[in-house]
């Protein structure tokens, strides 16, 4: 008998490609939205069934229309805003070679591309699944040539890449500029200049806004009290987090804590 497995050709395999989605929502409900100086590692796609939102980029803007989907690749910088609420999508996902060297710049598609992953979301877990990555397959594929950058080229520099995972897998306080840069072997003032010129903002900035954000989410959660989450994100007390959250979202900390409450849009 024929052996097929033993006698396959070495260049008809074909490993899958390496992306895993590290994240999603779909029709989520967004009474308001405030992202400041926002900088993933990972490819995001933004893409809304109501307007309300724009996105902020280093010089232009981009209004999120329900015909509109937005990739953006690894370290774009990017802000958010809420015009009013809106029902919003998002995946988050990382992408091996040749996609991990994308040119810091967003691409826009019509929105009418992700409908089968809203077709199936709810419904068959692996349909979902299926048409979830068969989606993302497709938007890379649609990523012009001049915005996949040749090697040796970097998308960002190694030891700013490196700070921003230590960064954002570390516990708040957990880092300062000065151990970064120790980490690092360059000096303090070297790193901090390095970390700015990659980002565009510092990285004393960049780890607030970190500790910001996972305090937002946080307030989702009813059986945290403020004074809790002002403690479980490196404030140093209630007061001082509610300080500098509302200057940062314009919002109370209990003020965005009753927006999130709000699950479904009035009718």
């Amino acid at each position: 008998m024929y052996n097929i497995a033993a006698n396959h050709l070495p260049d008809r395999i074909l490993p899958p490609p390496d992306i895993l989605v590290i994240k999603y929502n779909i029709n989520l409900w967004v009474p308001q939205w405030n992202l400041e100086n926002r900088l993933s590692k990972f490819f995001l796609i933004y893409w809304n069934n109501t307007p309300g939102a724009f996105l902020h980029f280093t010089d232009h803007q981009v209004e999120m229309t329900p015909d509109k989907l937005v990739l953006i690749p690894p370290f774009t910088l990017i802000s958010a805003e809420t015009r009013k609420p809106f029902t919003h999508n998002f995946i988050e996902f990382s992408a091996g070679s040749p996609f991990d060297n994308v040119k810091r710049s967003e691409l826009i598609y019509p929105a009418v591309i992700a409908e089968d992953v809203l077709r199936h979301h709810g419904k068959d877990r692996q349909k979902f699944t299926l048409s979830m990555y068969s989606f993302i397959y497709q938007l890379l594929l649609k990523i012009p040539p001049e915005h996949l950058l040749p090697s040796p080229h970097q998308a960002i520099d190694p030891r700013i890449d490196k700070a921003l995972k230590l960064i954002d897998s570390a516990s708040p306080g957990e880092y300062t500029s000065g151990k970064l840069a120790k980490i690092l072997n360059i000096s303090e003032s070297r790193f901090i200049h390095l970390f700015k010129e990659q980002t565009s903002v510092s990285p004393t900035h960049y780890m607030l806004l970190r500790r910001l954000d996972v305090a937002q989410h946080l307030l989702q959660d009813p059986e945290r009290s403020i004074a809790q989450i002002a403690e479980e994100t490196g404030f140093v007390d209630r007061s001082h987090f509610e300080r500098v959250f509302t200057k940062k979202f314009n919002i109370t900390p209990a003020g965005m804590r009753k927006l999130f409450k709000q699950t479904t849009p009035e009718k």
